[in-house]
């Protein structure tokens, strides 16, 4: 049922302090919204009277939610225009409440080059020693 509405592509769960679940997941055929769902209880299905879109954007996708420190992080990748030119940038948006309303920022980076704006997906990881390290996967050229 949910593989027909959302691509499982831009699925990500998340747990809250509290224990509560949530889905974020992003409907390509509806523009792009980003829903959040409330989970069951064993986290086995989608509570639908909780869908709340959170965000939308063009390509809106490589969704992940994370709460640092009492704040909600929500980590995903978009389509924007810089310059003339639609790029695909990767953005991070924040809140107080899981629901938002949530400040955006677009990540820039770079390893030795100009701007680049790969990767464009991934997620946060937390060692045991308290550091954040981003994990991507990261392509260049032609896609078989």
């Amino acid at each position: 049922m949910l593989s027909s509405l959302y691509t499982t592509k831009s699925l990500s769960p998340f747990w809250d302090d509290d224990g509560q679940g949530y889905l974020v997941a992003t409907n390509f055929a509806d523009n792009y919204n980003i829903h959040l769902f409330k989970l069951s209880e064993d986290g086995k299905e989608l509570l639908h009277d909780s869908d709340t879109i959170i965000h939308q954007y063009k390509g809106s996708e490589a969704n992940k939610l994370y709460k640092i420190n009492g704040t909600y992080y929500f980590f995903h990748s978009e389509v924007r225009r810089e310059e003339g030119v639609e790029v695909r940038v990767v953005m991070m948006l924040r809140a107080e409440h899981i629901y938002g309303p949530y400040e955006e920022k677009e990540l820039n980076h770079s390893h030795g080059m100009d701007v680049d704006r790969e990767p464009n997906q991934g997620g946060l990881v937390q060692t045991v020693s308290g550091d954040w390290y981003f994990i991507s996967h990261q392509g260049t050229g032609g896609y078989i």
